[in-house]
């Protein structure tokens, strides 16, 4: 339980800060509005819990996959 509020805080914690810089720097706060923060979070958290690279690298071809 206590893994599910810290991984809440730390997405929140970004939330924030961008919409902080978003708000006096437009054009930086657009470029870190677009890269792919929820992806590398989904990579830290899989990896804390199951500790392997196997399954990151699935998850990371499955996230940059272009198959339909």
């Amino acid at each position: 339980m206590l893994l599910i509020i810290l991984k809440a805080l730390i997405a929140a914690a970004i939330l924030v800060a961008v919409s902080e810089i978003a708000n006096k720097f437009p054009r930086i706060g657009a470029l870190l509005l677009t890269l792919p923060v929820v992806s590398i979070l989904a990579f830290v958290f899989t990896w804390s819990r199951h500790g392997e690279m196997r399954t990151i690298s699935q998850l990371a071809r499955e996230a940059l996959s272009t198959k339909c």
